[in-house]
């Protein structure tokens, strides 16, 4: 017998109708609000629909998001007694200071509209020699091999695997695991994955970006360091996916980017979050874009400029453009 619950992600997919789809995605949130014991499942359950290759099944797995994590409790944990110890990126994660968008265009794969399945990983078959060679191959495709330390590769296997990760650790902000994985499909050879999971961490960002990166176990200042070090690293992910990102359409006059312009919205809220100097230096970064000799390059800067401007301050604007 189906479930109630299987019947309202049929119409997600099967519904033929926008709004049916959108309520469908709205009572799948009520559903979390009833058992939000249920968050991982539920959002193991949407996540291929974001993958999904009908553009209004996307849109819909987007609502679904929203109304899902609209019904999680934020996360703000009161912090540990004071330690000394400071607080650093996890393996794979990158500080904007670290990060030269002249080198990820330069040596980076461009991410292109055509399926392939060059990157696919069977998590449950790789040996350690082969996911080595999955973070030098994904490493190279963006550009990151030249100035990452090999041991501190960008793509870790909480990356790769990320089908048979572990459920994230009850110390941990909720939404971790799946953002990982999130993170992880940006960078997919199938433009509609990179398009779902942008459309995700745009959602993900607005309603809970203030807790993201955060565990019970960190002191004070380490919850508020560990917060802009995720965001950093999302911002840094992002600007890539605008960097080397080549799908694009005309309509008429107008260009249609559904990739670039949804980062960009992710962006321009990641960036409302992050403290005045790493959000200098991410509107340095995009400035730097509009010079590149690539018309994708220069649309992704322009797009990450329009959203970003909506949320910096004027003294930062000054700063960054002057």
């Amino acid at each position: 017998m189906i479930s109630r619950l299987d019947r309202l992600f049929m119409l997600l997919d099967s519904s033929a109708s926008t709004v049916t789809k959108k309520a469908a995605a709205s009572q799948i949130g009520d559903i979390q609000q009833q058992h939000p014991g249920e968050l991982q499942t539920l959002l193991t359950k949407v996540q291929p629909y974001l993958h999904n290759s009908n553009w209004d099944t996307r849109i819909a797995a987007g609502h679904a998001i929203e109304s899902i994590i609209k019904n999680v409790p934020s996360w703000n944990p009161p912090g540990q007694p004071l330690a000394q110890d400071e607080m650093k990126p996890e393996v794979g994660q990158i500080r904007l200071v670290d990060f030269s968008i002249q080198k990820v265009m330069e040596k980076g794969m461009d991410l292109l509209a055509c399926e392939g399945n060059q990157y696919e990983v069977d998590g449950k078959n790789l040996n350690k020699e082969e996911i080595r060679q999955q973070y030098l191959l994904i490493n190279k495709k963006l550009g990151l091999s030249s100035f990452i330390q090999q041991e501190a590769t960008f793509i870790n296997d909480k990356d790769l695997i990320h089908k048979f990760v572990s459920p994230t650790p009850s110390d941990e902000w909720p939404l971790t695991t799946f953002c990982q994985r999130l993170m992880n499909d940006l960078f997919h050879p199938v433009w509609e994955v990179r398009h779902g999971a942008a459309t995700a961490l745009r959602e993900v960002v607005k309603h809970h970006g203030k807790g993201a990166g955060k565990a019970t176990r960190m002191t004070a200042n380490q919850l508020e360091e560990a917060n802009q070090i995720w965001l950093e690293d999302l911002t840094f992910r992002l600007i890539c996916v605008l960097a080397l990102d080549k799908l694009g359409d005309f309509i008429s006059d107008q260009v249609v980017a559904p990739v670039r312009e949804t980062c960009a919205q992710a962006l321009g809220l990641t960036v409302g979050l992050l403290r005045p100097a790493p959000t200098l230096a991410a509107i340095q970064l995009l400035l730097q874009l509009l010079e590149r000799p690539e018309w994708e390059a220069r649309h992704g800067g322009l797009l990450g400029l329009k959203y970003c401007l909506a949320v910096c301050s004027v003294s930062i604007l000054f700063l960054g453009l002057f």
